[in-house]
């Protein structure tokens, strides 16, 4: 008896109830892990875009820095040209500093590993810890797992759509799925 999860112990009602509460309890924390994992990779996803900002402007920025530097020192029409590059290098170092794409990308990031943090606890509290624990205390992770998804939503920038569909695209196509939740001999499909 001592070996069994404290929901299987004993019979009557009061276990049926317990056994329908952990089932929903697992439910509940599926779909917590379900959301967690879209949010992470919208994160990933979105972050990746702000690099590529920050890559693309930080060179134009430069390269147009360096071209009006090199037309300074020339005649005529040089000076035209010196003086619309250096226009050009001004607005792309204002647009750069307005947008913090750096900023951004590394919030995004840190947010996304958040994410990823609590999609693996609720993955380990449902598959390896649930069964172990009584009702009552699942039920109080539940919660503390509910209420650190909800702190990381509201700390998370939202994603544009392109970055939506990147990210539901890659979890469509297995990218958060390891190879023992894919394996028959495991019982598992990706939760």
């Amino acid at each position: 008896m001592a070996d069994q999860p404290p929901a299987a112990i004993g019979d009557g009602p009061d276990s049926a109830v317990q056994l329908q509460l952990r089932d929903r309890i697992r439910d509940e924390c599926a779909r917590l892990e379900e959301s967690a994992r879209y949010s992470c990779q919208g994160q990933f996803e979105q972050a990746k875009t702000w690099r590529k900002v920050n890559t693309t402007l930080g060179i134009l920025a430069s390269c147009a820095s360096a071209l009006a530097a090199i037309f300074t020192f020339a005649s005529g029409d040089g000076q035209l040209v010196a003086g619309v590059t250096a226009v050009a290098a001004a607005l792309l170092t204002a647009t750069y500093a307005a947008l913090g794409p750096e900023r951004r990308a590394a919030h995004m990031q840190a947010v996304a590993n958040r994410y990823l943090a609590i999609q693996g606890d609720a993955r380990r509290f449902m598959r390896v810890e649930l069964p172990t624990v009584a009702a009552d205390d699942a039920l109080a992770r539940l919660q503390e797992l509910a209420a650190e998804l909800q702190e990381i939503h509201s700390d998370a920038d939202p994603i544009n759509k392109f970055a939506f569909r990147r990210a539901h695209a890659n979890i469509t196509a297995g990218g958060q799925t390891y190879a023992v939740d894919s394996s028959s001999d495991h019982g598992g499909s990706p939760t």
